[in-house]
């Protein structure tokens, strides 16, 4: 960007917004910079040591408040609440690919080198956790996402919404067919829940599809419109969605979801 106040860049890996209305944008080899909403400037946060660069890869607000960042080559960062303060670095010269839900106190830790681990809020410690299939999946197949809808854990995943199921130390995989089947492509990118019965979904680089989740079954409603470019993550502010996506950062609608601008 032209606009030294602007972001530093345009393809928008991760978003947090705080309680007070903070923003902190994770920019694709840039860094974290950090702005508000009710204005328009974005100054760039020091990385943990100046003397190496990092950058960030995932975002993700803890149950007890606490906010891991996971770094391109740096491991895990744990910030306290106000992300004014470092509190550990885990794995550190490690890079974490993805941060995710799976329970109020468990979060889901990808490596760049095809691990997985579970972090666990309540003692900030990380045990191996692994990834299976219960036979519909091929055996490698591909996580574009995995998220908490109605207090239960899915995941997007490129043949289609797989619902998960958690064991001691694994994580099972099972292919919602009646979801699926409704898509035209069942590669999905991206789930964004606006509301307990009502969440938008992107199918890779194509469009994105409104649907409704009714007697525990989910229905397609409209297509909202096409999506040429990668959502990387949504952020919900009131009535306003906030999309990372790799053309910039957009927003939709939450309450009547548009096309994003």
């Amino acid at each position: 960007p032209v606009d030294p106040h602007s972001l530093s860049g345009n393809n928008i890996r991760k978003l947090h917004i705080d309680d007070r209305d903070h923003l902190f944008v994770a920019v694709e080899g840039k860094g974290l910079d950090f702005g508000n909403l009710h204005q328009v400037v974005f100054p760039s946060l020091p990385p943990l040591k100046p003397e190496k660069a990092f950058g960030i890869t995932s975002m993700l607000r803890c149950a007890s408040g606490e906010i891991l960042c996971g770094t391109r080559n740096n491991g895990l960062i744990r910030y306290s609440k106000n992300m004014d303060t470092v509190l550990s670095n885990l794995i550190p010269n490690t890079e974490i690919r993805r941060l995710s839900h799976l329970s109020q106190a468990g979060i889901i830790v990808e490596m760049a080198d095809g691990n997985t681990w579970l972090y666990h809020d309540n003692t900030a410690r990380l045990t191996p956790l692994k990834l299976q299939t219960d036979g519909a999946l091929p055996v490698q197949f591909q996580i574009n996402q995995f998220i908490r809808f109605n207090g239960h854990p899915y995941a997007a995943t490129g043949d289609g919404l797989a619902e998960l199921k958690a064991g001691k130390g694994h994580l099972t995989f099972s292919i919602n067919k009646q979801f699926n089947r409704r898509l035209d492509w069942p590669n999905i990118q991206q789930i964004i829940p606006i509301s307990p019965d009502s969440l938008p979904v992107q199918t890779y680089y194509t469009a994105l599809y409104l649907h409704t989740f009714q007697n525990n079954r989910f229905f397609k409603v409209r297509e909202i419109c096409r999506t040429p470019y990668a959502i990387n993550q949504s952020t919900r502010v009131k009535n306003v969605i906030y999309l990372a996506t790799k053309q910039g950062l957009f927003k939709i609608g939450a309450t009547k979801p548009d096309e994003p601008v």
